[in-house]
């Protein structure tokens, strides 16, 4: 089986983007693949491969923000519940001080603003 990058764009390619997204490198996609890295490395270097690898790992990250978006709101759910009901103050103030520090840290990222600095 040839390994040039013209290879990556036929009946490897595929297996390639697959085993290069579900790694946590090149060298582990290349084992998983059955290749040398090198061989990997090339393929990464075929526009056809770098386009469809960028592709893929956009769509798992893409999936990956979606359910750690949801898992961020189950969480502010139960804080804010937590806030309201405890029954010591202590951890209503607690989870108070959660939900605030989280928004404020996303505020700050979201809107590239230290809010020290205006608060």
């Amino acid at each position: 089986m040839p390994s040039s990058p013209s290879h990556a764009t036929g009946e490897c390619a595929p297996r390639a983007v697959v085993a290069l997204v579900g790694s946590p490198s090149i060298k582990a996609a290349a084992d998983t693949g059955g290749v040398n890295e090198r061989t990997a490395r090339r393929w990464l270097e075929d526009p056809a491969v770098a386009s469809a690898y960028r592709e893929a790992s956009q769509a798992v990250t893409s999936d990956a923000l979606t359910t750690l978006g949801g898992a961020f709101r189950c969480a502010v759910e139960v804080l804010h519940d937590r806030a309201i009901s405890a029954p010591r103050d202590v951890d209503r103030i607690r989870s108070a001080h959660v939900i605030a520090e989280t928004f404020r840290a996303h505020t700050a990222d979201v809107l590239d603003l230290d809010l020290d600095d205006r608060v």
